[in-house]
């Protein structure tokens, strides 16, 4: 009786099995059905390694009533990831069979749908132009299809039904593909950049592939070195996603950085690290406050939810900011309901201490393919301390900036300008100080914005020096300056690295405050006092004085200036130059300049002939291009 109890047990133990494997295949190819019902299948499905060709195969066959001749499939392909320039050579071939016979496809639309039309949407129409009869198959087949550069496991595909007349669009089936993370080619590597002598230092690794994905380690062995030395222990483990955090044992004081080694191949390279005989009185904490997602015009099915967790457990951010656009850039507008999403993903992220979210949006006052877009008023992304709402720039109440600054000051936000110089967005600057306005963005993905003829300008830009990031300081407005990504993949933070391969929009802008602790409330402050300084993407350490005045306060003018630098590079630098600006000549002068070869820099400089009003800044530039500019600090 026993073992007839164990045989019963042991059969119903298989079927529970093969009930939950069958249920677990069905999940993942039964379509979610309205409307009209449908048996559909995915034979062949969407998915791959990113930002590689793939083909697919799917099946439609009604069940329960004919189609009539008239009708339109809509196949729609989420993730086209291509340059406006290149639509015709890299969109998809879509084929179509319906009972044995081939079916017409037009011509895709990839302007169709929301959110970001152009970008992560593109509708392929098939033409039923006979009876479709219930129980005859159409077969559909994608050649050539590009996944997206961003890896997100759901990659959706739709059916759509339009018929009758007025036609009305009914969604007959979904599938779910997954994208995978290429090859690892590097490692992000990040310290702190300040510690106390005695403490043991956190260092946390990310493996990438080509994009910035999260890629699986390459295996062993994986060691670190220190300055050069290989550290015998601690031994560093990554997970499935390449990701892992260890404790180095305290070194002496001094600057020190790290390495990640694969066998004899350096992975990645850590910032510079400052440790201090004493217990600093100011932290270094690292940012991106301009980003985007598929929320807005981003090249990615990726939401703000995965920004987030980008942000933190990938780049290894203190703090990050999701400023998706409020306008139609690409046909529809940031809804509540989104709005809501970014919100509640921002407060589910923040955690004070470890990492911090900043909740905000772009107002675009211009637009490249707006051939008659409402407004020519530059960019500016807004960042709410406590919350706020989004106010567009194709609406009467924030149809110009003078009008978005009005409408935003009851939350006491953050609105930052940034790539003012592009000829497509150019910006002007306030003459009189906003409470609003601390800071302007002078570096991004797309480049800098610093003056004329500075390094790493942005490619399309005004050929004036109108619109440019030091017309702005010899306003005399007091301004900091900060660095954001402009990532349009929910990948804020990142950040160049050997192997990557670089296209619009992807890597390069970081902003690193001066506070006491880590929260909403001091990256925020900090922004406010002008406590902070822009990098292009690494993390550059920088410290700029003037007398006792530190980046982004005013002195009284002295009767000599003089003034002291340090600069700790992550790679080689090439230069470090002090730039003088003379607001009442408006006119700006390098009046210290340093070449440098090495990874370390300090000095002092002094200016005999210091003007009325003015203000001072450093540049940093290493030989990899990468560059650091602290805010300025100004007499008056």
């Amino acid at each position: 009786m026993e073992r007839t109890r164990r045989a019963k047990l042991s059969i119903l133990f298989w079927v529970i099995v093969l009930a939950m494997l069958f249920l677990l295949y069905h999940q993942q190819t039964k379509p979610a059905v309205t409307g009209e019902p449908f048996n559909a299948a995915c034979r062949d499905p969407l998915a791959g390694v990113a930002g590689n060709l793939d083909d697919a195969r799917f099946s439609l066959t009604p069940n329960k009533a004919d189609i009539p001749a008239g009708a339109t499939v809509i196949l729609r392909l989420p993730g086209v990831d291509f340059a406006d320039e290149l639509v015709s050579q890299l969109k998809p071939k879509v084929t179509a069979v319906l009972d044995g016979q081939p079916a017409r496809v037009d011509d895709g639309d990839s302007f169709a749908g929301c959110p970001s039309p152009s970008r992560t949407l593109y509708d392929a129409p098939i033409r039923i132009e006979r009876t479709w009869a219930t129980g005859r198959r159409l077969d559909i087949s994608v050649i050539g299809y590009r996944l997206p550069n961003r890896a997100v496991k759901n990659l959706p595909v739709q059916f759509f039904l339009a018929s009758g007349s007025p036609p009305t669009r009914k969604l007959v089936a979904e599938f779910h593909g997954v994208v995978s993370a290429d090859r690892t080619v590097a490692a992000l590597v990040d310290v702190p950049t300040i510690v106390r002598e005695g403490s043991s230092i956190p260092l946390r690794v990310s493996t990438v592939d080509q994009f910035g994905n999260p890629s699986r380690p390459p295996g062993k062995p994986l060691f670190i070195e220190l300055d050069g030395q290989k550290l015998a222990s601690p031994e560093i483990a990554l997970d499935g996603e390449g990701r892992g955090a260890v404790e180095i044992p305290p070194p002496a004081a001094g600057v020190h950085r790290f390495s990640l080694f694969f066998g004899d191949k350096e992975l990645g390279r850590s910032g510079p690290c400052l440790v201090s005989k004493e217990s600093p009185s100011t932290n270094y904490y690292w940012g991106d406050l301009h980003s985007h997602t598929y929320f807005s015009d981003g090249f990615t099915t990726a939401n703000p939810a995965d920004a987030f967790a980008y942000a933190n457990d990938t780049a290894h951010l203190d703090f990050a900011a999701v400023t998706d656009h409020a306008e139609a850039v690409w046909g529809c507008a940031m809804s509540p309901a989104r709005w809501s999403f970014i919100e509640e993903a921002g407060r589910r992220a923040n955690v004070p201490g470890k990492f911090i979210t900043l909740l905000g949006y772009e107002w675009t006052g211009a637009f490249v393919f707006g051939g008659h877009w409402p407004v020519f008023d530059g960019h500016a992304h807004v960042l709410f301390p406590d919350g706020g709402k989004p106010c567009r720039a194709d609406t009467d109440e924030c149809n110009s900036f003078d009008k978005l600054l009005a409408k935003m000051a009851p939350y006491h936000p953050l609105v930052i300008r940034h790539h003012v110089c592009v000829k497509w967005a150019p910006a002007t600057f306030p003459a009189q100080p906003s409470a609003e306005m601390p800071v302007l963005e002078i570096a991004s993905s797309h480049g800098s914005c610093e003056c004329p003829t500075c390094p790493g300008l942005i490619p399309d830009r005004v050929n004036s020096a109108e619109n440019y990031i030091q017309t702005a300081l010899l306003t005399g407005v007091h301004y900091g300056l900060v660095g954001g990504s402009d990532n349009h993949h929910a990948m804020p933070g990142a950040r160049s690295f050997a192997g990557m391969k670089k296209f619009t929009m992807n890597a390069g802008g970081l902003t690193c405050i001066l506070a006491g602790r880590l929260s909403r409330e001091e990256v925020f402050q900090a922004l406010r006092e002008r406590r902070c300084y822009a990098t292009t993407s690494a993390r550059i350490f920088l410290d700029f004085h003037l007398a006792d005045a530190a980046m982004g306060q005013v002195l009284p003018r002295p009767a000599r200036v003089e003034g002291t630098f340090i600069v700790h590079g992550v790679d080689r630098l090439a230069e470090v130059v002090i730039w003088r600006g003379d607001i009442d000549r408006k006119t700006f002068s390098i009046i210290h300049s340093v070449s440098v070869d090495g990874l370390d820099a300090a000095g002092a400089w002094r200016d005999p002939s210091p003007p009325k009003r003015g203000l001072y800044y450093l540049r940093a530039r290493q030989t990899d291009g990468e560059m650091a500019w602290s805010s300025p600090i100004w007499i008056e």
